[in-house]
């Protein structure tokens, strides 16, 4: 125990039509659960088409990329993907998870339940898509496309606020400017990044990792905006993620609702403690309360972590949402010093703010 081991990443394709998430159950659905092939080329022959673009490349081959999980090649560890397929003595079958997601959208596709098993399959497997969402869990963090709606405008321009840690551009693959990545979180974190891989038989002796490239060292990040569309595609559908124009941001509370509190912990989903019936309002109130000085103003930032502690994903966008609505007013505001952080909706004259709360709902 105590050893490090490097674990490669394949190339990551979800599916390329982002917002079909039923892709891949779809397509499972269809497969006989008890269906064996000796290689991947098989499997995809098998399932999807076998035309061919040259000898050795399948054209639908890309839909079924990423399905095996960690294995051994070329006497390295290699992840490949998800583990929609286990390989067992030479043959690809089944995991028994991928069967359960294909009886389900079977069952049931217009219901959700299939989109929860998805999710959790795709947060608890893919270290890419749990950087991301590692990256959004964040008190308070916002992500920003370059555009004016959801995954619009050079997504390599997307970033994600999270306040006091930072900022991360998770679709970049570009190190200009210093600028942090999922690169980044892949390399500090990346035996957690592995999420249920650690149990694998094959890192029992291990309890640290390196996550590579598969071709080179360095971990590629070539169009992971695209790719990692098709999973905030999903979270999207549940809820979990929510957008307003340009932003989005992570819902710990429905996202503990539709995942689960095992994913909370994994994730530190913070909701509120005292339960759903508990406004806003007074989450705001009390914390005004909590936080002021003597002469009435409280510091921005302060008053977001306090939220954001409370379960409150987004706070800058609840309040506006109340002064919207009429149910609060920021009675004065004032620049503050570099110590005392953002300013509230990310206006250096709202370092420092007095509110006033109107009765209503």
């Amino acid at each position: 125990m105590g050893t490090t081991v490097n674990v490669a990443l394949s190339k990551l394709i979800y599916w390329y039509d982002a917002p079909r998430i039923q892709t891949w159950p779809a397509l499972l659905a269809k497969v006989d659960p008890e269906i064996e092939c000796r290689t991947l080329m098989d499997f995809g022959r098998a399932v999807t088409s076998e035309r061919m673009t040259d000898q050795d490349h399948l054209a639908d081959h890309d839909y079924v990329r990423n399905f095996p999980g960690l294995e051994i090649r070329s006497n390295r560890l290699v992840l490949r993907g998800v583990g929609m397929l286990k390989h067992e003595e030479k043959s690809y079958r089944l995991s028994s998870f991928a069967k359960k997601l294909a009886d389900e959208y079977e069952a049931q596709p217009e219901e959700k339940e299939w989109a929860r098993l998805l999710a959790r399959i795709v947060l608890t497997r893919e270290p890419r898509t749990r950087a991301l969402i590692y990256c959004l869990s964040k008190p308070g963090a916002v992500m920003s496309f370059a555009g004016n709606s959801w995954f619009t405008g050079g997504l390599k321009k997307t970033c994600i606020d999270m306040g006091q840690a930072g900022k991360v551009y998770p679709f970049s693959d570009s190190k200009k400017e210093g600028r942090l990545t999922l690169q980044d979180i892949l390399l500090n974190k990346g035996w957690w990044c592995l999420g249920d891989w650690k149990n694998s038989f094959l890192l029992q002796q291990y309890d640290n990792c390196r996550i590579t490239g598969y071709k080179k060292e360095e971990i590629s990040l070539h169009r992971i905006g695209q790719a990692l569309r098709a999973p905030c595609e999903i979270f999207h559908y549940l809820g979990v993620l929510k957008n307003e124009n340009n932003e989005c941001y992570l819902d710990h509370e429905a996202a503990i609702d539709e995942l689960g509190e095992d994913l909370g912990r994994d994730f530190t989903w913070n909701a509120p403690s005292s339960g759903k019936n508990k406004s806003f309002k007074d989450l705001l109130q009390n914390s005004i309360e909590k936080l002021k000085n003597d002469t009435g103003f409280i510091v921005a930032s302060q008053l977001r972590t306090e939220l954001a502690s409370e379960g409150i994903a987004n706070p800058d966008q609840a309040i506006a949402e109340l002064e919207k609505d009429g149910y609060l007013e920021i009675e004065d505001e004032s620049f503050g010093q570099g110590r005392h952080g953002e300013g509230l909706y990310s206006d250096p004259r709202k370092q420092l703010i007095k509110i006033r709360i109107h009765g209503g709902k």
